[in-house]
């Protein structure tokens, strides 16, 4: 699981971490405790308002790692991948 958290949180090259990312990530655990605590206390739930609020929470950290994709490093080569073979043995 923190595998797949690090590379949920981190940039195209899963290294740097994305404050973008990390930023939207905590909102949203924030956004679902607030929730879940208006619920216990005061036993309503309005689906509306948690639709619209959860909409914008989605919908502008999206267009926010959009609008910075173009300032991210590449991704870098994965250890597990090997490029294939070209047919000379790895001769140059």
């Amino acid at each position: 699981m923190p595998n797949f958290l690090r590379m949920l949180l981190t940039g195209r090259d899963n290294f740097s971490w994305d404050i973008a990312r990390v930023l939207m990530f905590l909102g949203g655990l924030v956004f679902l405790g607030c929730t879940l605590v208006s619920v216990l206390k005061t036993l309503q739930f309005d689906m509306d308002k948690f639709g619209y609020g959860f909409g914008a929470l989605l919908g502008g950290g999206g267009a926010g790692i959009g609008a910075k994709a173009h300032a991210e490093p590449d991704a870098a080569p994965s250890p597990y991948i090997t490029p294939p073979d070209d047919g000379e043995g790895g001769k140059p």
